[in-house]
C-alpha cells in the first residue's frame, strides 16, 4: 500500500470542465486531443510499480473508460505500443466503451468509434464492453465482484 498520496486530478474541477463541454449547444474545441497512450504509459510507469503500491501477491486489474480514439490519429500507433506494453505485464484489463458524444450530436448510426483501440487495450476482446453511461456503475460493480475475492 502507499504511505503517501498523490493528486492526479481534482474531482470538482474535472467535473466542472466536463459539464462545460457537455452543455447542450456547445461545440467541442477542435484543438483538443485524446492522449490515450499517455494514460496507458502512466499506468505502466506510475501505478503498477512497487512505488505506486503494486504488490506481487495481488493481481493487477485495470478498468479503462473511453469514448473514442486517440486524437490526433498520428499518435494512435503510440496507443497500440503502450497497449502492447501493458499486455506484457499480464494485467487483467477491461475497457468500457462509451458513446462518443460528437457522433451522438451528428446523429451518426454508430456512436461507438473506438473498437480497434479498445480491443488492443483489453486483455481479451471479450473484456471490451460497450454501454451507455447509465449502466456503467452496475457493470463495474459486477466486474469487480467477479475478479475480487475477500480474504479472511
Amino acid at each position: 500500500f502507499l504511505n503517501e498520496t498523490r493528486t492526479k486530478f481534482q474531482y470538482k474541477r474535472a467535473v466542472k470542465r466536463m459539464n462545460l463541454l457537455l452543455e447542450p449547444g456547445r461545440s467541442l474545441r477542435r484543438d483538443c486531443g485524446t492522449s490515450t497512450y499517455l494514460a496507458l504509459e502512466s499506468v505502466r510507469k506510475d501505478y503498477f510499480t512497487p512505488k505506486g503500491g503494486d504488490r506481487d501477491d495481488k493481481p493487477n486489474i485495470l478498468f479503462v473508460l473511453s469514448d473514442g480514439v486517440t486524437v490526433p490519429v498520428e499518435n494512435q500507433n503510440l496507443t497500440f505500443l503502450e497497449a502492447g506494453n501493458l499486455k506484457k505485464m499480464n494485467l487483467l484489463t477491461f475497457v468500457m466503451g462509451m458513446p462518443n458524444q460528437r457522433q451522438v450530436e451528428l446523429n451518426k448510426r454508430n456512436v461507438y468509434i473506438g473498437d480497434e483501440e479498445w480491443i488492443a487495450i483489453a486483455s481479451t476482446p471479450e473484456n471490451v464492453f460497450k454501454m451507455e453511461f447509465k449502466t456503467l456503475t452496475r457493470k463495474i460493480a459486477f466486474l469487480a465482484d467477479q475478479v475480487c475475492t475477500v480474504e479472511n
